[in-house]
């Protein structure tokens, strides 16, 4: 039951198309997709927080720079009901980081979140979903129940790299939909690629 719950709220990061982390105003646009699940469910909602980075600006990005939410605006999102998840601590690539490296991005990015929000965070988001077995052990022992990743291997997807479809500026509902078609075969053809 863990695992289908994490596997909805990793679907409902990729269905909603929305990247919350960022803190433009939401809907700048007409919105086009709907997302066929009940309100209050488990897949209303997930803001990935860079914890250490609250306020600034996603500066690793070569594209255009756009503001990330500040620590009130996080706060008023968790008291709005969506859930907090990790994504990191400043959104480094994780594959290859050593041990102590890994606990300052994972374990002490989910205790200044919760600290934060005065809630357990319980979900992360790979960094451009760079992963390796050290990392998924160390989201594992941080306390997270469950992790999302892309481009995972099929043999290595379990609770800590459940499998998410990328979602940018420029995917509309068409390339949603097509996205959503062919997501089996891009996990299983992109997951081998180290």
């Amino acid at each position: 039951m863990r695992a289908l719950l994490a596997a909805s709220l990793c679907a409902g990061w990729a269905l909603h198309g929305i990247d919350t982390a960022h803190a433009q105003a939401y809907p700048n646009r007409p919105i086009r997709m709907v997302v066929p699940f009940p309100a209050g469910g488990p897949t209303d909602g997930m803001a990935r927080i860079i914890s250490d980075r609250l306020g600034g600006s996603n500066e690793w990005d070569e594209g255009p720079r756009w503001p990330l939410m500040s620590a009130g605006q996080v706060g008023e999102v968790a008291a709005a009901g969506m859930e907090i998840g990790s994504h990191g601590a400043t959104h480094v690539r994780l594959a290859g980081l050593d041990a102590g490296q890994l606990a300052a991005e994972v374990g002490d990015s989910r205790t200044s979140l919760g600290e934060l929000t005065g809630a357990p965070v319980r979900g992360f988001a790979y960094p451009y979903g760079s992963m390796d077995a050290a990392a998924r052990f160390a989201v594992r022992d941080a306390g997270y129940d469950y992790a999302c990743a892309v481009q995972t291997p099929m043999s290595e997807l379990g609770l800590m790299a459940l499998p998410r479809v990328y979602v940018g500026q420029s995917d509309d509902a068409r390339r949603m939909a097509a996205k959503r078609l062919l997501f089996r075969g891009y996990i299983a053809v992109k997951g081998r690629r180290p």
